[in-house]
């Protein structure tokens, strides 16, 4: 696996999901795992079965596991400020940056242009993770997000990944599609909380998305609208380091633009 951002540091099992992503019924984004093993299919592809994204609004009474791949670890190297706001001034350097995935590594490109970081992935099954420096147990992440690809491009926010227990993901597509899930590293599973979706999302233009990790508390915010809060009381994930993820599966390609990334305290 070789790192594509040559000034970045080189990290470490999956999107993990989380992610997610959003064309219907797929599995949730996982993070990528210290050995890559299989790359997951889309989020919203299904984790009962049907993970990810599938439009319905009842959450499943009994989350359904699916397989995926591990991501490895990012290297620790503490920020100096824990909660910032990063424009990419300078550049990617409070992230480590991975890429795994079967695709053609040269297609997919992270970078900032025009003082945001765009996500530029032309072929399938590419992964791309961006971790914090830091650990962080309650915490709210919000972006900026421009979608100048197809409606179906997914963007996955992590919060509390820890390679040896496990994150919490939030995937969300441009066409309105979500999806929430718990990875279990102990068993190397991730399980979809809750999928659907939302008019909240304006098509075509910038959205801000924000997520919210607090105790057992896992709220999703779309353009200031609350969109989805859960109780989360069975995987325990207490702290871990922020994750940044875009994928492709078998959607492509790809062309987010992110204008800035916010953690915080709830």
């Amino acid at each position: 696996m070789r790192k594509t951002l040559h000034p970045f540091l080189f990290v470490i099992a999956t999107l993990l999901i989380v992610g997610m992503a959003c064309s219907g019924g797929r599995q949730p984004t996982e993070a990528p795992p210290s050995q890559p093993v299989e790359t997951q299919p889309p989020a919203g592809e299904q984790a009962t079965e049907p993970p990810a994204s599938s439009p319905t609004e009842a959450a499943p009474t009994e989350s359904s596991p699916t397989e995926e791949a591990e991501t490895p670890p990012p290297t620790e190297e503490p920020l100096a400020e824990k909660y910032f706001t990063d424009e990419f001034d300078n550049g990617l350097a409070n992230w480590d940056y991975y890429l795994t995935g079967g695709g053609l590594h040269d297609k997919a490109k992270v970078e900032i242009q025009n003082e945001k970081l765009v996500f530029d992935l032309k072929d399938a099954d590419l992964y791309t993770f961006l971790y914090s420096k830091n650990t962080y147990d309650d915490a709210r992440v919000t972006i900026n997000v421009e979608n100048y690809g197809i409606n179906k491009s997914e963007i996955t926010l992590l919060c509390r990944y820890d390679e040896a227990v496990g994150w919490y993901s939030f995937t969300v597509a441009m066409n309105g599609k979500y999806n929430i899930a718990a990875r279990d590293q102990f068993v190397k599973k991730s399980y979809v909380l809750f999928n659907g979706a939302t008019t909240a999302i304006r098509v075509g233009q910038r959205n801000e998305i924000s997520v919210v990790c607090q105790g057992r508390t896992l709220i999703l915010y779309i353009n200031g609208e609350e969109v989805r809060r859960i109780e989360e009381t069975k995987y325990g994930i207490e702290e871990g380091k922020v994750v940044l993820s875009a994928t492709t599966y078998a959607v492509y390609p790809i062309n987010l633009a992110v204008e800035n990334i916010q953690i915080s305290e709830p």
